[in-house]
């Protein structure tokens, strides 16, 4: 079991615990988009797929959806995780852990000289 797994939600105080007891408070949005990436046994998601299930077909603005990851990325930081970027509009929650010793994508780009 990845470590991912061990985080918990709490849907009554919007709120995510980490298997260290670590807690952070979350909005409703965050709390939503949190629920997602767990529903999804932590699978990277496409941004499009994060604004039709969290916001079920509401129109937004796509830079939306960037301001409330980064504010979910900063939170999801103090209890040992993060939000990461992959290729093409789709993101990932990972453990800080394991980010330590993964190069980021920009660097295997670089070091294919592209």
């Amino acid at each position: 079991m990845n470590k991912e797994a061990h985080l918990t939600l709490n849907s009554i105080r919007f709120r995510a615990k980490s298997a260290n007891k670590e807690t952070v408070e979350l909005t409703a949005v965050e709390f939503r988009i949190l629920s997602l990436f767990i529903k999804n046994k932590f699978r990277p998601l496409a941004k499009d797929r994060i604004l039709n299930e969290v916001w079920a077909g509401n129109k937004i603005e796509k830079k939306t959806i960037n301001v409330h990851l980064s504010h979910l990325r900063k939170k999801l930081h103090l209890i040992g995780r993060t939000i990461t970027h992959l290729e093409r509009s789709t993101f990932a929650i990972e453990s800080l852990d394991t980010l330590i010793h993964k190069p980021r994508a920009s660097q295997h780009r670089e070091a294919r000289g592209l």
